[in-house]
């Protein structure tokens, strides 16, 4: 069975950029409820990871991977 081939790369740095500027605008406006103050709240008010999707790294996409990996600059 085949499964279609996309590259899922800029639609998950879109979700993970949207969803890290909600949680903290939600934090910023106080649309987090769930306590009185989150800042002294013993639980943290937001998720500490959040699954934005998967991407498949094959044979036929295996290149493109390693290509992009190489372009970015190395951590310091």
């Amino acid at each position: 069975m085949d499964r279609p081939r996309r590259n899922y790369g800029h639609d998950h740095a879109k979700a993970l950029s949207y969803y890290g500027l909600k949680f903290l605008d939600d934090l910023h406006h106080n649309a987090v409820r769930q306590f009185k103050d989150w800042r002294t709240a013993l639980a943290a008010p937001m998720p500490t990871f959040v699954d934005t999707g998967t991407a498949v790294v094959d044979k036929s996409n295996l290149k493109l991977y390693r290509e992009a990996l190489a372009s970015h600059p190395k951590p310091l």
